[in-house]
């Protein structure tokens, strides 16, 4: 019969992450003469013991090779579409296009944010990681900007008027 106990009552005082729990692990000694020497034998070894769960799986760093990249801004939103004026990041030179997009094309997470005056980036490439292969992607993401309070929009008009009439 085994006869170790297992103390818990510690672990509350440690800082470890969550994912780790600290036992201290009390084995049946022989009692010794001297005091002392009896306490270091009967303090418990401290053991780490890593708690059974699902692993955490993170986002793969791929390394990626953008071939072209636009920013662009919606222009109009349809049912299954909508359309958008972009401008080429790479090559500035190029003049600005009108491209239809379906809607299917951006990720579930962002398409509430498809409406007139969305601000977005669309990068076309290569990405490989060491675990996968080259695969081309098309990845489109809109611009989160803050929502300006009320107040925030009176005081930047109510600066306005004062720098207007400054330089009248």
């Amino acid at each position: 019969m085994d006869n170790t106990a297992v103390d818990n009552s510690f672990i509350s005082k440690t800082s470890l992450p969550s994912s780790i729990c600290l036992q201290r692990v009390v084995s049946p000694l022989p009692m010794a003469k001297n005091d002392e020497l009896n306490a270091v034998k009967t303090s418990a070894a401290l053991k780490l013991v890593q708690q059974t769960q699902a692993p955490v799986h993170r986002q793969n760093s791929f390394d990626e090779d953008i071939k072209q990249e636009w920013s662009g801004v919606v222009i109009a939103v349809n049912n299954q579409e909508f359309t958008v004026q972009l401008s080429d990041k790479i090559n500035p030179d190029n003049p600005d296009e009108i491209v239809t997009l379906d809607v299917e094309e951006v990720d579930p997470a962002e398409q509430s944010l498809i409406k007139p005056g969305a601000l977005l980036y669309w990068h076309i490439g290569y990405r490989w990681s060491s675990k996968r292969p080259k695969e081309r992607f098309s990845k489109i993401h809109f611009r989160r900007l803050p929502v300006w309070s009320k107040k925030e929009l009176n005081e930047a008009e109510q600066q306005a008027e004062k720098l207007e009439a400054f330089f009248a």
